[in-house]
């Protein structure tokens, strides 16, 4: 079996969906942002046209090379990637989940609400209410934590959230504005207030001493979302143990690329988060990451890019039966 074809077909909202056709007929799909629509063609072309299509792992490693630092590459590589996978797994009748070498189990879920122009609360409370039917128990704001909106969308979001069989696990996304120093004041002042989970980029990202003192410095677990650069990006705060989670993303690293970095990351015994993605797609790793601890949900099965077979139910994620990723292309998306 041999890749020889690879197309793209506008979407709404900047996006696109991406296809790569092998020659017997099979055909894998993904979505892609249609500014790099260019850069997936070329990097297509030039390491996956006449390739063996199961040969997951080598053509990754291919395309990272060519990438080099190039992060828009890279993203595009992603989603080559992906939609590798959702070839392979379709074409032999098999979700992704079962391909990746996991179980069908749901996948603890966490709200994920962005961060909104001042005083724009309003939207906030839109959200929620649209999300109440799903039950989550768990969920995420984010927000530099030098805003003076902070604490209210905060406790805003604990109130939305199921308090029914425990209390409501609390992140946020800091965005890496503030210094080490800062991010800690800032920190232990809402720790005042709330019980915070985790702590997404307190600091910059880059500063892996300034990312550990912050991790020494206060009560809620610290991660970052680094995924894009590889390992180069993740082992070092590894080994410095600058980090109590890790977030990966199939945006940023594939399926491949998670798998790889899911077990580098086992090997420090750090648990895993799955940023959010079209079709909630990050449900498949729950049954094949051991450490898998929850994903991230910003798109509600009823305003999603890529309506899937993924269900949300009492704050939890079930992938399906259906074959590949389980994207319902057929279906107009939001």
């Amino acid at each position: 079996m041999k890749i020889t074809s690879f197309k793209t077909t506008s979407l709404a909202a900047g996006m696109s969906r991406l296809c790569i056709e092998a020659d017997d007929g099979a055909a894998g799909n993904w979505i892609i942002a249609s500014a790099l629509q260019s850069v997936a063609e070329k990097l297509a072309d030039a390491a996956l046209i006449g390739q063996e299509p199961r040969s997951t792992t080598s053509l990754w490693h291919d395309m990272l090379d060519r990438a080099g630092n190039d992060l828009q590459a890279r993203a595009a590589a992603a989603a080559l990637d992906v939609a590798l996978w959702d070839l392979n797994s379709t074409r032999d009748n098999e979700p992704l989940w079962k391909k990746i070498g996991g179980s069908q189990k749901p996948a603890n879920a966490h709200l994920s609400i962005t961060e909104r122009a001042s005083g724009a609360t309003q939207s906030d409370d839109v959200f929620f209410q649209q999300a109440a039917p799903f039950g989550f128990r768990e969920g995420k704001v984010s927000a530099c934590l030098t805003s003076k909106s902070l604490p209210d969308r905060i406790g805003k979001l604990f109130s939305a959230l199921d308090a029914s069989a425990q209390p409501p696990s609390l992140y946020i996304g800091a965005q890496g504005r503030c210094a080490p120093k800062d991010a800690i004041a800032a920190i232990s002042k809402l720790e005042q207030l709330f019980d915070i989970t985790a702590i997404e980029a307190p600091c910059p990202t880059w500063d892996i001493s300034g990312t550990k003192k912050v991790s020494e410095n206060i009560k809620a677990a610290v991660f970052n979302d680094l995924s894009i650069f590889g390992r180069e990006g993740l082992l070092s705060h590894f080994r410095r143990r600058s980090l109590d989670i890790v977030q990966l993303s199939v945006l940023k690293d594939g399926v491949t690329g998670v798998l790889e970095l899911a077990d580098a990351a086992f090997g420090y015994e750090l648990p895993i988060l799955i940023a959010s993605s079209p079709g909630n797609i990050g449900a498949h790793f729950a049954g094949a990451l051991p450490y898998f601890m929850s994903l991230e949900i910003r798109d509600l099965p009823s305003k999603q890019t890529a309506p899937s077979a993924v269900t949300i139910s009492n704050g939890w994620a079930q992938p399906g039966d259906a074959p590949g990723l389980g994207i319902n292309w057929a279906q107009p998306s939001a």
